[in-house]
């Protein structure tokens, strides 16, 4: 992380730096978040002190996508939903009463891919560990793109994920 608040800083400075398409290696760090994967490793990362997620998955136990799902490719990709195994590999399950973590956890109100109660419990988890606290944003109206280059909150989301960082490390 110490790469990154000088690029914060840059791109917060600099007025000339408006369209961020143009740069997309600026954002590419903040991506924290690009599969389950990274959030697990993100979990488990004994020295990690803050843990940013847009729009994500938390609890495979209880998501939409695991628990609905009639997609024979999405279950192989889900474990063959296995409790156990969905458990096991969801940030929610990953969170330890040992770590402080503070959480920047954004989503959009409207999102039918991860539903944002995904995103409000998992920051009321976070919120009930001692020393660890969450913050929520939630977009109303909108969906699963909320972070992306089209969304007109992405730029917002960016310096909002950027400050985050800053102030909690």
């Amino acid at each position: 992380f110490s790469i990154l608040c000088p690029l914060f800083e840059f791109a917060r400075k600099d007025s000339n730096i408006r369209n961020f398409q143009k740069i997309p290696w600026l954002l590419s760090p903040l991506r924290m978040r690009k599969s389950l994967r990274d959030e697990c490793a993100a979990m488990k990362t004994d020295d990690a002190k803050v843990f940013v997620g847009y729009s994500g998955i938390y609890d495979l136990t209880t998501a939409a996508i695991t628990t609905r799902t009639k997609d024979e490719q999405r279950k192989a990709y889900f474990f063959n939903l296995d409790p156990s195994a969905l458990a096991k590999a969801s940030p929610a399950m990953m969170l330890s009463k040992k770590k402080k973590i503070d959480a920047l956890i954004v989503c959009g109100t409207a999102d039918c891919t991860v539903e944002c109660s995904q995103s409000e419990n998992f920051a009321a988890a976070i919120d009930a560990l001692k020393g660890s606290s969450a913050e929520l944003l939630e977009y109303p109206y909108y969906d699963h793109n909320l972070t992306s280059k089209s969304s007109d909150k992405m730029e917002e989301i960016f310096f909002k994920t950027a400050d985050f960082i800053a102030a909690h490390l």
